[in-house]
């Protein structure tokens, strides 16, 4: 019969406290890995996948998605159905700006050919789970120039409308990615955002005036 040193008894219960720790590391990590797997993940690409998609009962706007600079809030977009327009509502922070949809293009025919300086980005809408059809419509852009050194844009502040007939609208939530720039007098910020709106609500019942914004821009066709 063997018998068991103090040395043996002590690297004995090393090993057990070793192997201990392992496996409540090993336990710890798989408990992790559950909670990331059923959480909600968003994938831009596919409108299916929204987490969050609810809407104010007594106005039919989905939940405003915010663009912010710590505690400020620069500008928020929300979004509903009002019949066969898709409406987008864009709300500035103060002294906060963004850019027409056809910014460029405003700014090319001031131009006329000479040359700029540069030209703030433009705001861009892409829809995901319903067609846009015809033209966007967009609050008239204030005049944001600065003609002393040729610099033309054109842009929003305060609170802003954009909207476009929309077709094929199904029962999965519609995914409006928003695209652009906002800026105050020392900053900018880029706009990469969703916003997320229940199609099955549609509050064409609220008077909504397409004759209220102006059509966008297009180059002539050369």
């Amino acid at each position: 019969m063997t018998r068991s040193t103090p040395r043996h008894l002590f690297s004995l219960a090393l090993t057990i406290l070793v192997f201990s720790i392992y496996m409540i590391g090993l336990t710890s990590c798989t408990l992790d890995s559950e909670v990331v797997d059923s959480a909600s993940v968003q994938d831009p690409l596919d409108p299916t996948s929204v987490d969050q998609t609810s809407v104010d009962p007594e106005s039919g706007w989905s939940t405003p998605v915010v663009v912010g600079r710590e505690l400020e809030n620069c500008v928020s977009y929300r979004a509903r159905i009002q019949g066969e327009y898709l409406v987008v509502e864009a709300s500035h922070g103060s002294g906060w700006h963004t850019y027409a949809l056809d910014n460029e293009i405003r700014a090319e025919e001031m131009l006329a050919g000479q040359e700029s300086l540069g030209v703030e980005l433009p705001t861009s809408f892409e829809v995901r789970g319903a067609k846009v059809v015809g033209p966007w419509l967009q609050t008239e852009p204030e005049d944001l120039s600065e003609v002393d050194i040729q610099w033309y844009t054109f842009g929003f502040s305060d609170t802003a409308t954009f909207a476009a007939k929309i077709q094929d609208v199904g029962t999965t939530p519609i995914v409006i990615g928003v695209r652009g720039q906002v800026c105050n007098a020392d900053i900018c910020r880029d706009i990469e955002i969703d916003v997320r709106l229940d199609p099955t609500i549609d509050w064409s019942s609220l008077a909504f005036d397409p004759q209220a914004l102006v059509p966008i821009r297009t180059r002539a066709p050369k």
